[in-house]
């Protein structure tokens, strides 16, 4: 999507100027999708890392270090799911690694634990298993982003660029960013694509695949089982004690794939 403006010819009868193919602006939306997260990790990573500097031995700027850190860890596992199978998908898993070796090393690891059941939870383990969710049913309502009707009736074309106006519409929403407040101009036109809104959907199943449609529907917890620890800890092992993840202080194995599984 893009939120340059344009001028172009008065509309056409279909309501709307066409403006090409929309392929350039999935992949823009793609990279802000990878970028924006990314970002906003590698402000939340600094930020702990200098006061870890500062004041790493306060009780309390530590507990808010690691609350960054690890808020850090969720946002470059989304960064890599959106990045997968693109050109920037070694940059991300690399950032990824990095961190989760940081914040292992200054602040410690542990599988989640209820009585004795453990459970995996960390994004970064959880995000080398590239694995996720797929849901299959049936969408009963779909709106046009840009009309507001039904998307298999209006004139609206899917893999075309449309020129519109910005801000607020009758709609509820704008067709720029699909908000309902933005910075976007009414007397400004836009070169956006189609987007089709669920309105109402049935769902039949959930399957996993191994590539999900919406590149973050992935698992977020697994549960690891008594035996599976007894075999690694051997006679360390007390179920219901704490146990300590490591896995960021070992090299990197790469992601796990599952090619027989289809998304």
């Amino acid at each position: 999507m893009s939120d340059s403006p344009t001028h172009s010819n008065p509309p056409e009868s279909s309501g709307f100027a066409t403006a090409g193919d929309n392929a350039d602006i999935r992949n823009a939306k793609l990279i802000e999708q990878i970028e924006s997260r990314r970002l906003k990790a590698d402000t939340l990573l600094r930020a702990a890392r200098a006061a870890m500097q500062r004041k790493g031995n306060h009780p309390k700027m530590r507990r808010l270090a690691e609350r960054d850190a690890r808020l850090a860890l969720a946002l470059y596992a989304g960064s890599l799911d959106w990045a997968e199978d693109t050109e920037w998908e070694t940059e991300a898993h690399h950032r990824m690694d990095e961190a989760g070796s940081w914040v292992r090393r200054t602040f410690g690891c542990w599988l989640a634990r209820t009585g004795t059941s453990y459970k995996q939870t960390c994004p970064v383990a959880l995000g080398h298993n590239r694995i996720g969710f797929s849901v299959g049913g049936t969408a009963r309502v779909r709106i046009c982003s840009l009309c507001g009707e039904d998307v298999s009736e209006c004139e609206h074309l899917p893999n075309t660029a449309y020129l519109v106006p910005g801000g607020p519409t009758d709609l509820g929403w704008c067709r720029v960013c699909l908000k309902e407040s933005c910075n976007h101009l009414p007397g400004e036109e836009y070169r956006v694509d189609v987007v089709s809104i669920i309105r109402e959907m049935e769902v039949e199943e959930v399957s996993i695949v191994s590539k999900p449609a919406h590149p973050e529907a992935r698992i977020t917890e697994i549960n690891i089982s008594v035996e599976d620890l007894y075999q690694q800890l051997g006679d360390q092992f007390t179920p219901g004690m704490q146990v300590s993840c490591d896995r960021c202080l070992l090299p990197c194995q790469g992601l796990i794939r599952h090619d027989v599984l289809h998304g």
